[in-house]
């Protein structure tokens, strides 16, 4: 069986292979077939010339490029664009950011003032009781 490899979990070292290793999933109450993981070991390339398996071996070419090989038929395997494979950025939402002059925005004005006054009114009282004590 063919198919393209749609997800990877690379800690329990498996792949999901499209139209491949199909189970019956209940999801919302109904039967759905569903892939299931395959182990990586069990996959293999296609050979671009023969269309059958192939292992895959490295090899540099004379500019430097590493390129794969394929074993049975020593043609050159692509490798895919990786940025097909990225997952999509989430877009920056600017609603629920705030900006860099709201956050460095003084908020505790008011609150320093208070307590400022507070402060010049203790000092007050404290001479007050002072100069009424002498």
């Amino acid at each position: 069986e063919t198919g393209r490899v749609v997800a990877c979990d690379k800690y329990k070292n498996r792949v999901v292979v499209e139209g491949v290793n199909l189970r019956r999933r209940l999801r919302n109450g109904k039967f759905v077939m569903a892939e299931d993981t395959i182990h990586y070991s069990n996959v293999n390339l296609l050979d671009p010339e023969t269309g059958k398996p192939t292992r895959v071996k490295w090899r540099f070419l004379e500019d430097g490029e590493k390129v794969r090989i394929a074993v049975k038929s020593g043609a050159m395997i692509p490798i895919p664009d990786q940025k097909e494979f990225d997952p999509p950025k989430k877009p920056f939402n600017e609603q629920k950011d705030t900006g860099l002059d709201l956050a460095m925005k003084d908020t505790y004005t008011a609150a320093k003032e208070a307590a400022a006054a507070a402060q010049e009114e203790d000092e007050v009282v404290v001479a007050e009781e002072i100069t009424s004590k002498s």
